[in-house]
C-alpha cells in the first residue's frame, strides 16, 4: 500500500514514520513495527489529528465498510499507546462514551486529509451505501465529501480453489522486494487449501529491516461476524525465509 502522504509524524520524542511503517524513540533509536491494523489506526489518526472518532470510525478508516473489528481498534490502540510510552492515556486519549482522540500539534507541512469534512458514520449495509453515494454525487460541490481510506497496493486474487481473495501490501523496504512475491505465493497456496475460507481481506507487510513478517486476515465467520487475526513471522538470519512448511504446518491460517 501507498499512502497519500507520506510525510514523518512526531509526536514527543517518537516519529511515526509511514513509509517505513513503524514507530521510532528518536531519543533511544528503538523501533517498533505495526501490525496493518495499528499502521490503519495511526495513519487515520495522524491525519485527523485533534479530532474525536469512535471505534466504528477507525475500524473504516476513512471508507464506508470497516476493514477492522471493534476489538482489534481497541487493541490498535493500547499497542500504539505502548510504543508511544502514553501510559496515561495523553496522547490517544480516550473520550469517554466518544471515542479516541490524538492530541498533537500538527505542523503545516504534516499529515493533511484530502477532505476537510468527515463522514460522521460508517454504513454497512448495501442500500445505505447507496443513498449516500447518491447524496454524495448529488452535494459533491455544495457541503461535502466522502472521505477516502489511504490508497492500497491491492490486487484481487482467484486461489485454486477458485475463491477470490484481496490482497494488500503496505509500505515495506525496497530490499525486501526479492522475497515478496515469494512470501505471497506460498500464503496463497496455503489459503487455497482452506476449506471453507472465510477470510476475504489479506494485509501484508515487513519491517523496516525485513527481518519480520506482519500478515492480517479480515474474514467473517459462517455466522457473518467479522473476525481478524494478526500475526507475526521473525527471521533475522541473513536471508530471511518467511512462511516456511514447518511455519506454516504450526501456524493456522485457516480460521
Amino acid at each position: 500500500m501507498q499512502m497519500h502522504n507520506d510525510i514523518n509524524v512526531d509526536i514527543n520524542q517518537f516519529t511515526f514514520d509511514p513509509s517505513a511503517n513503524g514507530v521510532v524513540n528518536r531519543e533511544t533509536g528503538t523501533k517498533h513495527s505495526l501490525t496493518p491494523t495499528e499502521y490503519q489506526v495511526m495513519t487515520f489518526l495522524c491525519e485527523h489529528p485533534n479530532q474525536v472518532f469512535n471505534k466504528q470510525q477507525l475500524a473504516c478508516a476513512g471508507g464506508l465498510e470497516p476493514i477492522m473489528s471493534d476489538s482489534a481498534v481497541v487493541k490498535a490502540v493500547f499497542t500504539l499507546r505502548k510504543y508511544l510510552d502514553d501510559h496515561d492515556a495523553i496522547i490517544i486519549e480516550t473520550i469517554p462514551r466518544k471515542g479516541y482522540r490524538l492530541n498533537i500539534e500538527m505542523p503545516d507541512t504534516s499529515f493533511k486529509p484530502r477532505h476537510s469534512h468527515l463522514l460522521q458514520f460508517c454504513f454497512v449495509p448495501s442500500i445505505v451505501i447507496a443513498l449516500l453515494a447518491s447524496i454524495a454525487i448529488m452535494h459533491k460541490y455544495i457541503w461535502f465529501d466522502v472521505p477516502q481510506a489511504p490508497n492500497l497496493d491491492k490486487q484481487i486474487l482467484t486461489l485454486s480453489n477458485e475463491q477470490t481473495l484481496t490482497l494488500h501490501w503496505l509500505p515495506y523496504p525496497a530490499h525486501a522486494a526479492p522475497i515478496k512475491r515469494q512470501v505471497q505465493q506460498r500464503l496463497m497456496q496455503r489459503l487455497s487449501t482452506c476449506e471453507p475460507m472465510i477470510w476475504n481481506h489479506v494485509y501484508l507487510t515487513f519491517s523496516a529491516d525485513a527481518q519480520v513478517f506482519n500478515l492480517s486476515l479480515v474474514g467473517k465467520t459462517p455466522l457473518q461476524e467479522m473476525v481478524v487475526k494478526n500475526i507475526k513471522n521473525s527471521d533475522f538470519s541473513a536471508q530471511p525465509l518467511f512462511l516456511s512448511p514447518n511455519w506454516i504446518d504450526e501456524v493456522n491460517l485457516c480460521e
